[in-house]
């Protein structure tokens, strides 16, 4: 999934003690409510997303106006031709930040994208598991050299219409688990893809790259439109980034609730745990040894990355 912080604004808002622990004392505080509340908190998470759209929508349609008409009075009304260069220059770099945000679409997954003839046996589980759980069968499946799975939701511009989902699987997960485990995976992802988790995630990946954006464009205006856009977005960002930690973590537990729900509670919990064992034998045995020759090499050793390869 896409993730959700702006790290460049997150580091200036976040820099001082005082507004860390402010904003783990909001996270607390929307965990409890989600916990308490959930129709309440998933309300308010709406609510503050399509705020974060009308400021953008807002911003655009400011900019627009303003483009065209400084353009307009310096054209028909013959007004001071510095008039409409002023306004390219402030409003032109926001209209690119936000229809760059905006129109940002998921892109597919890298890795091998198996066909049905490539892996009849997997696309059947696959669909299976879709079917008994009244999902939407995914549109592809790609297969990659992780040790992890992921649900891809990708939409269609600015993200209305039907989700495109494709499952992401890697090679070595699907190697150290067994067909029941990898069962509990597939439905855990399917959880995802079941409350459209990926759409959420993309409404606020633009949100953040807009605001990140531009804070950046605004961190040396000095004027008081610069200064009232930076209050809001003092305001904003924490309020958002709190709001949409928690509900990360609720889509993790409604996910592994779908999971249990197919395969039984011990199942969909097994690989997780085996894959933490892996991960860690991976490290011990290729990894730290692999670092280890490397720091004493000044050129790459070609035949151990071949074999890494195989």
């Amino acid at each position: 999934m896409v993730e959700h912080a702006s790290e460049n604004v997150q580091s200036k808002l976040y820099a001082r003690r005082d507004n860390y622990e402010k904003f783990v004392a909001k996270v607390h505080k929307y965990e409890a409510l989600a916990e308490e509340n959930p129709k309440r908190y998933h309300a308010r998470v709406w609510w503050i997303t399509i705020l974060g759209y009308a400021f953008i929508f807002g911003l655009l349609i400011v900019s627009v106006a303003a483009l065209v008409s400084s353009l307009w009075a310096s054209i028909v009304l013959r007004y001071d031709v510095r008039l409409p260069i002023f306004c390219v220059l402030v409003f032109l770099p926001i209209l690119y930040v936000t229809l760059r945000a905006l129109l940002f679409r998921i892109p597919a997954p890298s890795g091998l994208k198996l066909a049905r003839s490539d892996a009849p046996k997997l696309w059947a589980e696959v669909d299976a598991i879709a079917d008994r759980l009244q999902a939407p069968r995914v549109s592809g499946i790609t297969l990659d050299l992780t040790l992890n799975a992921a649900a891809v939701q990708r939409g269609s511009l600015l993200s209305f219409g039907r989700p495109r989902n494709t499952l992401l699987l890697g090679y070595p997960l699907l190697s150290a688990l067994t067909v029941d485990q990898v069962r509990g995976i597939v439905a855990h992802e399917f959880g995802h893809f079941i409350g459209q988790h990926g759409k959420l995630a993309l409404y606020a990946y633009r949100i953040n790259a807009t605001l990140d954006g531009l804070g950046q464009y605004l961190s040396t205006s000095g004027n008081w439109g610069g200064y009232v856009l930076r209050q809001f977005f003092q305001w904003y960002i924490p309020e958002y980034d709190a709001l949409t930690f928690a509900i990360r973590r609720l889509h993790e537990y409604e996910a592994d609730r779908v999971a249990a729900q197919l395969v039984g509670a011990t199942a969909a919990a097994q690989p997780l745990t085996r894959m933490q064992a892996v991960e860690e034998e991976l490290g011990k045995r290729v990894w730290e040894p692999f670092y280890e020759d490397a720091s004493h090499r000044t050129t790459p050793d070609v035949g151990r990355l071949d074999a890494l390869r195989t």
